[in-house]
C-alpha cells in the first residue's frame, strides 16, 4: 500500500492504492478500530489450540493480528511474529486458505 500525503492540502487528504483479491468488489475501511467486521466471532468462541494460526481482532492494537494461542506458562493469545508480542482481542476469525500453486 502506497500512501501520498501532503501537509499543505486543507482539508487534509489521503490517497493511496489497495491491491485487492481477485473477484473483492468492496472494500470496508473504517475510522474507528473498534467495530470488528460482521463476519468475525466473539473471542471466547476462538480455538484455543497450539500451533494454529488465525486472524484476531485487536482494537487496541490497530486492528486485524495472525495470533495463535499460547498456552505455556500463562495461557494467552499472541502474535505468530513474535510470541513476545502478546495480543488483547475481542473477535477472531479462521486464517484463509493457501493460495493455489
Amino acid at each position: 500500500m502506497a500512501a501520498d500525503i501532503n501537509p499543505d492540502r486543507t482539508p487534509a487528504t489521503l490517497s493511496m492504492s489497495i491491491a485487492l483479491p481477485p473477484g473483492t468488489t468492496r472494500l470496508r475501511l473504517s475510522t474507528s478500530g473498534d467495530d470488528a467486521p460482521e463476519q468475525a466471532c466473539p473471542i471466547e468462541d476462538a480455538p484455543q489450540e497450539p500451533d494454529t494460526s488465525i486472524l484476531l481482532f485487536c482494537p487496541e492494537q490497530g486492528g486485524w493480528h495472525v495470533g495463535e494461542w499460547w498456552p505455556n506458562d500463562r495461557p494467552r493469545w499472541v502474535a505468530v511474529i513474535d510470541a513476545d508480542i502478546e495480543l488483547e482481542p475481542t473477535h477472531w476469525q479462521p486464517a484463509p486458505p493457501y493460495p493455489r500453486a
